[in-house]
């Protein structure tokens, strides 16, 4: 009788997780590049790649690109984004399809980004939470990932961090206390 081996397999991403991880690491490493060593970059940023809740009926791309962009400052929201999408995307990508996998990216992005505008015309003035002069990151994305995982495997069980075992129906209630 041949003795139990342990096998670590990690996820196989499918096409579109591929197209998602490529433009969110492109888009965090420009980023960076822009916002520290090319003079003028921030304005680029701000301009072209942020959304900036006044200026989106003339940048409506930003709303997308935004939900593409990290913090540029700092590369571990970055690796902390490519990991999670990593490790969660590929069992949705393979049960729902590409298209419906990266539809739910972005309604999340577009929608989290509308929300922050809402908040932002109804929020006091002295609540300066609700008010940002520019938004981007992916936030939503990573949150809508986490719940819809979550909901498709309300019994699996994953290791939150690489080491704490959670099961599905746990992931959606942090997630949603994160939110």
């Amino acid at each position: 009788m041949d003795a139990p081996t342990l096998s670590l397999s990690l996820p196989r991403p499918g096409r579109a997780l591929k197209v998602v991880l490529g433009l969110v690491a492109f888009f965090g490493i420009a980023g960076g590049i822009l916002f520290s060593s090319v003079p003028g970059g921030p304005d680029f940023l701000i301009n072209w790649m942020w959304c900036v809740p006044g200026e989106v009926l003339r940048r409506p791309w930003t709303l997308v690109t935004g939900g593409l962009c990290t913090d540029p400052q700092h590369y571990v929201p970055l690796i902390f984004t490519l990991v999670f999408l990593y490790f969660l995307g590929p069992d949705l990508e393979r049960r729902w399809g590409a298209f419906r996998f990266v539809r739910l990216l972005v309604i999340a992005i577009v929608g989290g980004f509308g929300l922050t505008m809402l908040f932002d015309r109804i929020a006091p003035a002295s609540s300066s939470i609700f008010h940002r002069t520019v938004i981007f990151g992916p936030g939503a994305a990573t949150a809508a990932l986490a719940t819809a995982w979550a909901r498709e495997n309300p019994d699996l069980q994953i290791r939150l961090f690489f080491f704490l075992p959670i099961r599905g129906k746990t992931l959606l209630w942090v997630t949603l206390g994160f939110c």
